[in-house]
């Protein structure tokens, strides 16, 4: 969230905006892992984004999000070493 002059927004903002919008302010934080998540980015950088204590607590919390995640490695070494 930013101000119209593309400056970012006073965190108060992006509080009160959640309040008035019925959205759970950590909703937002979830919803940003599970984006990155999903396009492909490593573990280490999401959890390095979320600020957690190690790329496990991450794989914990959001595993459920990479279902193919194991067909996919075993997709690359096939292709790597077929």
């Amino acid at each position: 969230m930013c101000q119209p002059n593309g400056k970012p927004a006073h965190p108060i903002s992006l509080s009160q905006w959640c309040r008035r919008n019925g959205v759970r302010f950590h909703s937002l934080r979830h919803g940003h892992a599970s984006q990155l998540l999903n396009a492909g980015i490593n573990i280490k950088s999401v959890s390095a984004r979320l600020g957690h204590s190690s790329a496990a607590m991450t794989l914990n919390v959001y595993s459920h999000l990479m279902p193919g995640a194991d067909e996919a490695a075993a997709a690359a070494i096939d292709k790597a070493i077929g």
